[in-house]
């Protein structure tokens, strides 16, 4: 079942050699440890790039979040949930 959220989040990441890779979120006061990140593209919105990732925390399912870089802010997009 997939679940549209576009909530924000607080994201831990790693910025390296130009690329970001998200290691942990917080939503609604929970932790979650990205184990994968499972795929990965961008677009622009305007002149403002969006990163989105699809990844995996520790359970089949599926969390899709983007970094914003017009306000440099993450989202939580929708959840891909299993069972």
């Amino acid at each position: 079942m997939i679940t549209e959220i576009t909530e924000p989040i607080i994201v831990a990441a790693v910025f390296s050699k130009g690329r970001i890779t998200p290691r942990q979120f917080m939503w609604r006061d929970r932790r979650y440890r990205v184990e994968e990140v499972l795929g990965q593209y961008h677009y622009h919105k305007g002149v403002y790039r969006q990163n989105c990732y699809s990844l995996r925390c520790g359970t089949p399912d599926i969390y899709e979040v983007t970094f914003d870089t017009e306000d440099m802010s993450w989202r939580l997009d929708r959840m891909h949930l299993e069972g």
